[in-house]
């Protein structure tokens, strides 16, 4: 298969399409009493087999195939993604008070790793999973966003941002050049991450979330498993941004 091109376009397509998705009519995802935890998608609520409900796909140019769909194991629902160079991103509206919940948590299965892929290159910035998250920015247009990643490469923690319009700040929360095969819960302190990469506080709160398997630049593979995105109160250990690293100039 043809890889197709657009790493850039993609990213900044992740955050125009949370601003579009963006309406009063969806209520915020904290409540005055609300418990330690939000579940931002459990995926439980879909039909097996299909593309998730409540989801946008957004992709560079026409979209063939959506490498999306929901599976189920022992009564449990996820999401599957299979990418084979499709580069098409989902993108859903969920708004919660990211200073009461300032924790972000999620499962992740690798199946299988873009190999050669190098988040600080545009030509190779291809991830085995991604989870964005997208706020409001301070001035300006564009909204901003944090995205983490299953690097092939690149140590965990490393934090990069590569130039261009509406680029993402990546944060790596796992590496290795082997599919895991097995479920890894990651914990990130969401808040600490947008004051370590943007400075200060959000002005708002997240507008919404992304979800992005791609193997698009270096022609490869990326398959991964997504459940259980939580927004906490609380976490006993959290992962933090260790390094930053110098993307392509």
């Amino acid at each position: 298969m043809t890889a197709v091109r657009g790493t850039r376009s993609c990213a900044l397509t992740v955050v125009c399409a949370l601003v579009a998705l963006v309406t009063p009519t969806r209520p915020d995802a904290a409540e005055p009493d609300a418990p330690d935890q939000i579940a931002l998608e459990d995926f439980e609520d879909n039909a097996v087999g299909a593309f998730p409900a409540d989801w946008d796909a957004k992709g560079w140019g026409e979209i063939r195939n959506k490498p999306y769909k929901v599976h189920e194991e022992n009564g449990n629902r996820f999401l599957r993604a299979e990418d084979t160079g499709e580069n098409v991103v989902l993108a859903r509206s969920v708004r919660w008070d990211l200073k009461t919940y300032r924790y972000l948590s999620w499962r992740w299965r690798i199946r299988a790793v873009p190999l050669g892929a190098d988040e600080r290159y545009e030509s190779l910035a291809d991830s085995a999973a991604g989870i964005y998250l997208t706020y409001r920015r301070k001035l300006g247009v564009l909204p901003e966003s944090i995205k983490f990643v299953w690097s092939t490469g690149l140590p965990e923690g490393a934090a990069l941002r590569r130039r261009g319009i509406g680029m993402p700040w990546t944060i790596v929360a796992g590496t290795g050049t082997a599919p895991t095969n097995e479920w890894q819960t990651f914990v990130f302190d969401a808040l600490e991450a947008y004051r370590e990469t943007f400075g200060g506080d959000p002005v708002d709160r997240p507008l919404g979330l992304g979800l992005l398997s791609d193997a698009n630049n270096t022609g490869t593979r990326a398959f991964a498993d997504y459940d259980d995105i939580l927004a906490l109160k609380h976490a006993p250990s959290a992962s933090r941004i260790r390094q930053f690293i110098p993307a392509e100039p």
